[in-house]
């Protein structure tokens, strides 16, 4: 993962993503039993609803988003649990505007890491809601971005 987080924590991250994505799997598979069963029946509203949520499991945020690397081009204002205030500002090529490091989308993107020049990685989930991004700092910290307007 490289996020900066230990070890032990990035593979409890991991177990917990695998478990999701099984969960995830087995309710796409439920969803499409009941599908062919409202079919069957003739219940069309109840078929289309349930069609809905299959594309709703089943979608990754890159499909949400197509061009999810231009959404986030930009000033985010950024906060942390611990008191921390500043400004992330991407660019198009995946660096910073002061050059301080460089990001990417990881994960089947569903994770953008900001990579700083001492090493440490700062970590987001995939995609933006409602123009804010929450994750973890290396230190462990909950952090947020919001997306300023121009």
């Amino acid at each position: 993962m490289g996020s900066g987080l230990s070890h032990d924590v990035q593979q409890l991250i991991s177990k917990r993503d695998r478990a999701v994505e099984r969960i995830d799997q087995k309710l796409i598979e439920e969803l499409e039993k009941l599908k062919v069963k409202y079919t069957k029946a003739g219940d069309l509203e109840s078929a289309n609803k349930t069609v809905e949520l299959i594309e709703k499991y089943s979608a990754k945020p890159t499909d949400i988003i197509p061009n999810i690397e231009t959404e986030l081009v930009g000033k985010w204002a950024g906060r942390s649990s611990a008191g921390w205030r500043g400004e992330y500002h991407f660019l198009p090529n995946g660096k910073f505007y002061d050059s301080s490091g460089k990001w990417s989308i990881v994960a089947g993107g569903t994770k953008l890491v900001c990579r700083w020049k001492g090493g440490k990685a700062d970590t987001f989930d995939l995609p933006p809601i409602d123009g804010v991004m929450s994750g973890v700092s290396p230190a462990g910290h909950i952090i947020t971005a919001t997306k300023l307007r121009k």
